[in-house]
């Protein structure tokens, strides 16, 4: 508070919480466990239907993908989501874009609680890579703090 003040900002106590066990912040649930999804963001994913149109590909797609640091190996197990979106001009939902989105909603429902970085202990890097993706995964004291994913 004497910063803000000796910097001249000022605060509406309506609108701050303080001492709160966890808070909500930009779609995430962060607590002195770490971070997780939003449950209301992760029940929307569950609760997606199969796209019938490329706009509810690239709908779902975006959301998904905003929380892909949950999810090992995320891009290649939405390759086939992406390769939906790809398409030149036609549209076509194919039996392994379920088999995907079916994968997605489980690995959502199973995401871990991302621990927040100590910079004191030591980071621990994991990598794995085959034709279709790469992928790692950010640990401490094994511990997940991030997972990244790419499409080849």
């Amino acid at each position: 508070m004497r910063v803000l003040h000796s910097a001249k900002l000022y605060i509406n106590l309506k609108k701050c919480s303080f001492m709160l066990p966890k808070v909500l912040f930009l779609g995430f649930i962060v607590s002195s466990k770490g971070v997780k999804a939003d449950p209301k963001k992760v029940q929307s994913i569950i609760d997606w239907t199969i796209p019938k149109t490329i706009t509810e590909v690239r709908s779902f797609h975006g959301l998904a993908s905003f929380y892909r640091c949950f999810i090992e190996g995320f891009n290649t197990i939405m390759a086939p989501i992406t390769e939906c979106l790809e398409g030149k001009g036609k549209f076509e939902w194919t039996p392994t874009a379920t088999k995907a989105l079916t994968q997605i909603k489980k690995c959502m429902t199973e995401a871990p609680i991302l621990r927040l970085p100590n910079f004191d202990i030591i980071f621990e890097v994991s990598t794995d890579a085959s034709h279709v993706g790469i992928g790692g995964v950010l640990m401490q004291v094994g511990h997940p703090i991030a997972f990244y994913s790419e499409k080849q």
